[in-house]
């Protein structure tokens, strides 16, 4: 038996009906598509959003069509943190029940690391319950954050204070291939967060790389964190840092801290600080800016004329009895009289209004002592209400200026106050030795040296 061949042709009318049924079946899969719901690109879809209603107004429409997806309602956070001062609180109050509910109904909805970090920021900027937050402060896949990512958490949980979730969270493997802004956002958030130190392979990873690619801002960050933990003086990268800022003519708001950030550290290096000078004078906008330029050029001894005479305006109004008070002895520091009494002035004006912390009262009167001016108010005081630290430094800026008026009054604050001098440091106590040499106060001292 053998297969014989088939001889049957069709039709030209049962090709023409094939032929229509197979356009018939593309032409239903055309359609299908087409009216399946559209995700447009991540930015178009959010193009024109301006205020917090239209996209609250978004979303919903997003949710009503099908094409609801995570960064959607990441993206609606970010725009209610945007407007939310000029989004109507009823608007507000429903947006901010709708985005967390959804994120937390929907189980197919797995936000991105860069939308978790959105989300998360968001909440917290919201002020939202911990319920809300909760979720996305347990993160056990820190691991597979991409650099970007990772460094947008660790500044996320700096930005809001979470030290627990934010030492976490650096506690993993350091990360190679971090770009030099990135480090300089690590260690300025890490010095938040921890406030001792930039860690050791940050710093390592810095001096690596350098910071050819960071701006302005970068640097300043960078000089801030070293700063404030006091680096050494002669730390590489201050240097790297001020041969940085020497080449970049466009300085931004961030001036003033990178120069408090150098001085704290005392940083000495005149030649820089009067190049930066004649800019710092040009940020010195807000209270905080003048106690910081102010403070940084007095403490590195740098008396710099056009920083020192930026006219004040009415600044002093907003500035905190803190920010006075720093503006006050940086003056002092630098023989600035008129700065000294007209600052003293309205510093006295708060004194005798409600009660200031006697440190600072502490500032103003050295100040006074340096400019010999006997009118203040601070050297007034009763030496009493001052800590033993600032005691023992007005005691000897008094005697270093001569100001006897001033030692005379110490000296009767110790003696009627015997326990004052049991809180002096040993340094303190053999510094003032040499001041304080009357019969009643000379014999307590000496006994109190070891």
């Amino acid at each position: 038996m053998h297969n014989a061949k088939s001889t049957y042709q069709p039709s030209e009318e049962a090709k023409w009906i094939v032929d229509q049924i197979v356009e018939e079946f593309h032409k239903s899969v055309e359609e299908r598509r087409d009216a399946r719901p559209q995700r447009a690109p991540r930015q178009a879809k959010w193009v024109g959003i301006k205020s917090g209603a239209e996209a609250f107004k978004a979303v919903r429409m997003y949710e009503a069509s099908g094409a609801l997806a995570p960064y959607d309602l990441a993206l609606c956070l970010t725009h209610l943190v945007k407007f939310k001062d000029t989004t109507p609180p009823e608007v507000l109050k429903r947006a901010l029940l709708f985005v967390p509910t959804r994120l937390s109904e929907n189980k197919r909805f797995k936000p991105s690391h860069k939308d978790h970090v959105t989300i998360l920021n968001s909440l917290l900027t919201l002020n939202m319950p911990a319920t809300a937050i909760a979720p996305y402060l347990a993160l056990p896949t820190v691991r597979s954050f991409s650099n970007s990512d990772y460094t947008s958490l660790v500044v996320t949980y700096a930005k809001h204070s979470l030290k627990k979730e934010g030492i976490a969270a650096l506690t993993v493997p350091f990360r190679p291939g971090l770009t030099a802004p990135q480090l300089a956002l690590l260690a300025h958030s890490t010095v938040k967060l921890n406030s001792n130190y930039v860690p050791e392979e940050v710093d390592t990873e810095l001096q690596r790389v350098g910071m050819s690619g960071c701006t302005f801002k970068d640097v300043a960050s960078i000089i801030w964190a070293y700063g404030k933990v006091k680096c050494k003086p002669e730390h590489p990268v201050f240097t790297m840092a001020m041969e940085r800022m020497a080449l970049d003519s466009t300085p931004d708001a961030q001036l003033p801290v990178m120069l408090w950030g150098l001085a704290n550290a005392r940083v000495r290096a005149p030649g820089f600080y009067r190049h930066m000078g004649h800019m710092a004078s040009e940020y010195m906008k807000t209270p905080l800016d003048f106690a910081n330029v102010l403070w940084a050029y007095a403490a590195v001894g740098v008396v710099h004329e056009g920083v020192f005479s930026v006219p004040l305006g009415s600044l002093p109004n907003l500035a905190t009895e803190r920010q006075l008070c720093t503006i006050i002895w940086a003056y002092g520091e630098a023989g600035r009289r008129d700065g000294v009494e007209k600052m003293t002035a309205y510093l006295e004006k708060r004194y005798k209004k409600r009660p200031i912390e006697p440190t600072l009262v502490g500032f103003a009167a050295v100040a006074a002592i340096k400019v010999s001016y006997n009118h203040s108010f601070a050297l007034k005081a009763d030496p009493s209400i001052f800590d033993a630290r600032t005691l023992s430094g007005l005691a000897l800026d008094a005697y270093k200026h001569r100001h006897t008026k001033t030692i005379g009054r110490i000296a009767s604050a110790l003696a009627t106050h015997p326990r004052l001098l049991d809180s002096f440091s040993q340094k303190d106590l053999r510094a003032v030795r040499k001041i304080f040499t009357a019969p009643n106060l000379a014999p307590r001292i000496a006994r109190l040296i070891k």
